[in-house]
């Protein structure tokens, strides 16, 4: 090979179908094209902070201030914490059994992010940016012109701001 320059891909995963047969398309990219290097990226909801937002939000009986360390919330958060952390689990061993199955490896990373598809998109964008990616892949759902409007859409929000290429999969 003359050029075996490394070129950084992020492939977005979020676990449901479009991601994962943008993995499949991927894994299928990168045993054709060896100089690839995949970085599957996952964005988690900021579940700490959400649940502090939650704990001002409810009313004390006897307004009297309340520590937001409390023993009942710091359960909450480690129980949210060992749900969100099953389901991200499962969806990392979905994506890494797609490249396994090719007989490849794939770097990983968890970005975090408000549940808004704004910040998650500036969230992806900012770190492709920042870690120098050459080309984002993403999974994108059918969603009729009308469900886009109203829900709108992560892949088409991305390709729209993205400064870098961006490769959308159905």
């Amino acid at each position: 090979m003359a050029n075996s320059k490394k070129v950084k891909v992020l492939l977005y995963s979020d676990g449901s179908q479009p991601s994962l047969s943008a993995a499949v398309y991927t894994a299928a990219l990168v045993k054709s094209l060896p100089n690839l290097k995949v970085t599957v990226v996952q964005v988690q909801e900021n579940g700490e902070d959400s649940l502090r937002e939650e704990y001002r939000q409810i009313e004390n009986k006897d307004n009297k201030p309340v520590s937001p360390i409390a023993d009942w919330l710091k359960r909450i958060i480690n129980e949210s914490d060992t749900a969100d952390k099953s389901i991200y689990d499962e969806i990392i061993d979905k994506t890494n059994g797609i490249f396994f199955e090719k007989g490849l490896n794939v770097n990983h990373e968890v970005l975090y992010s408000d549940t808004t598809i704004s910040d998650t998109v500036d969230v992806i964008l900012d770190y492709a940016t920042n870690k120098s990616f050459e080309f984002i892949i993403i999974g994108t759902r059918r969603l009729t012109t009308l469900k886009r409007l109203i829900f709108g859409c992560l892949a088409l929000s991305v390709l729209n701001k993205s400064p870098i290429p961006v490769l959308l999969i159905n």
